[in-house]
């Protein structure tokens, strides 16, 4: 870790976290990985736990991908992208329920993730659990934080047509 003092362990870390999120763009999965932990050695930030969560989900390993998200919740609780990492494991292995209570803290995190994301991943997990009427207001709200989000527009398409729970009883 960066000496006490050290000024320069900030923005190195930084910088080496930029040049990790190129080589998980390229699937260099060594390489992004050596990154993220020089950088955390430098000086530990939640993004850098973040992008190996990141790096785990993509790799589809799911539970190491979330200790990875936690670990980054740990060092700072205010992250909201932290959160947003955690509902979409919780959603991508069958656990939408569950992922509602992290997506509220994202949104209300300081650090806030995308506003446009936490809807449409609300909408996902609102779907996912059966609540289609829900998801579709998740999904407009979505639209409504990003007109041109082309998921959150094919989920309301996809929606379309599909009754409501009330129309069921």
């Amino acid at each position: 870790m960066g000496k006490p003092g050290d000024h320069d362990a900030w923005p190195h870390a930084k910088r080496l976290l930029e040049a990790a999120i190129e080589a998980l763009n390229r699937e260099d999965w060594g390489e992004c990985e050596r990154l993220v932990y020089e950088s955390l050695d430098r000086h530990p930030l939640p993004q850098g736990y973040l992008l190996l969560s990141l790096m785990w989900r993509q790799r589809q390993d799911h539970d190491r991908a979330m200790a990875l998200a936690h670990r980054a919740v740990l060092l700072d609780p205010a992250f909201g992208p932290a959160y947003l990492e955690i509902a979409v494991h919780l959603i991508d292995t069958g656990q939408p329920q569950e992922a509602v209570g992290f997506l509220i803290k994202a949104r209300d995190a300081f650090f806030q993730p995308t506003p446009h994301l936490v809807h449409y991943y609300l909408g996902r997990a609102f779907e996912d659990s059966g609540l289609p009427e829900q998801a579709r207001d998740a999904y407009r709200q979505s639209l409504a934080d990003h007109s041109g989000f082309v998921l959150a527009r094919r989920a309301l398409k996809r929606l379309k047509g599909k009754p409501t729970k009330e129309a069921l009883i």
